[in-house]
């Protein structure tokens, strides 16, 4: 069934929501990181029996460490995986043997046929893309929690050309200077038409308005949304135009169905980057966060906390409609409370009988730019970074949609 498929390949940071019960799933720690102790907070103030009043307790947080990317696997160098074919994806020793998490780049060419990508750790399961026929190309920027023998294993239900790369590793972390992840309202940095403006172009993260005061910045969290074309279309990003090392890949679209989206991670050099985009006729670019740098000051806001992958319960979006969705319930979701919560990576999925654009935005805001477009008996996936407050985001439709909202990480305030 349809709907079934939806809650299949939810997947993050690709890809709404009565939220149900999260469990973190955390790794031991250096007694200065315990992570299951309740602290009392400084200056914390004594009910009339002279007992402590409730204290926060303690989560664990994270800093992201944005690594390169790295690449991890690529079976276009080894031959393409057959449908239920699996591959161990290797860690570099880089990683810290203490991180809880990793954010992962994956993408699939020339599917042999439909079906379901998946990445698994003994600590999460992770639905992380789909494609609906054979020759397709799609990709994802995913959160996968790592077990205590921080290993990841893929399997493929309908084969094709895999590819992975390692973004980014979530490390313990009490406060940082680096690897803070810094949610903004969403800016439209780019509009590229390449048969006005040709193919490539270098974005400067000096002419971002939001960033003009954010200090030091080691990545960029973008969005993406192309009209792709009947023959697909290829987004490249590097530090150059000679070195373009990450990649988001839309396959051939048909109709007035041709509107794409994407979400990724692309580190910064020298305050800039470079960005190629071929086969479809327009991109927008949209900058919806950013990665702290070295230089920094040492903070605890935008400290994250990944969460293991569940799928939630759908929700209806009317027409022209909003819903306020709770993603941290009052009783807190992997042991953060509401008021900690300032912005989340998460997964949408939906599906509708209309051809149309979702958008998530924060409750009170006015809808932003879409995040995924919809088509009759199509499900789609994206990811986002979002603010969020009170516990709550909301989800705009200019139609109808069923809607499922997974939150992968948790951005924590000061």
């Amino acid at each position: 069934m349809l709907y079934a498929a939806v809650l299949a390949f939810t997947m993050v940071l690709s890809s709404g929501a009565t939220m149900i019960g999260f469990k973190l799933l955390t790794e031991p720690r250096p007694p200065a990181k315990t992570l299951d102790t309740v602290k009392l907070a400084s200056g914390a103030s004594t009910s009339a029996a002279g007992k402590a009043a409730p204290t926060k307790q303690a989560v664990a947080s994270t800093r992201l460490v944005v690594a390169g990317p790295q690449r991890l696997l690529d079976t276009r160098r080894t031959g393409a995986l057959p449908p239920g074919g699996e591959a161990n994806i290797p860690l570099p020793a880089s990683i810290s043997p203490d991180s809880t998490a990793v954010l992962l780049g994956v993408s699939l060419q020339n599917a042999t046929g439909p079906g379901q990508v998946s990445i698994k750790s003994d600590a999460d399961d992770v639905p992380t893309l789909r494609v609906a026929a054979k020759k397709s190309a799609t990709s994802a920027t995913v959160v996968v929690l790592l077990g205590s023998d921080q290993k990841l294993r893929l399997k493929t239900a309908g084969g094709g050309h895999l590819v992975v790369d390692l973004l980014g590793d979530f490390e313990p972390a009490d406060t940082a200077a680096a690897g803070r992840i810094v949610a903004v309202d969403p800016e439209r940095v780019l509009r590229l038409r390449p048969g006005v403006d040709g193919n490539d172009v270098d974005l400067k993260i000096a002419n971002m308005a939001a960033l003009r005061k954010a200090g030091s910045v080691s990545a960029v969290l973008l969005h993406l949304s192309g009209d792709v074309g009947v023959h697909g279309g290829h987004v490249f990003f590097g530090p150059s135009k000679a070195r373009l090392n990450q990649q988001v890949l839309w396959g051939p679209t048909s109709g007035t169905d041709r509107t794409r989206h994407g979400y990724v991670l692309v580190p910064v050099s020298k305050g800039k980057f470079h960005l190629q985009y071929h086969a479809g006729t327009e991109l927008r670019v949209e900058l919806v966060g950013y990665v702290t740098g070295a230089k920094a000051a040492n903070s605890t806001a935008g400290l994250a906390v990944p969460l293991p992958y569940q799928a939630a319960s759908a929700i209806r979006v009317a027409t022209a409609g909003r819903t306020n969705v709770t993603v941290v319930p009052a009783a807190g979701l992997g042991g953060v409370s509401p008021d900690r919560v300032t912005a989340a990576i998460f997964g949408l999925s939906a599906e509708s009988s209309s051809r149309g654009d979702i958008a998530l935005t924060t409750p009170g805001r006015k809808a932003g730019y879409p995040i995924l477009s919809v088509a009759p008996n199509k499900p789609r996936s994206a990811a986002t970074l979002t603010r969020v407050a009170n516990g709550q985001v909301t989800v705009a439709g200019v139609v109808g949609a069923q809607v499922i909202l997974t939150p992968r990480a948790l951005i924590l305030g000061s």
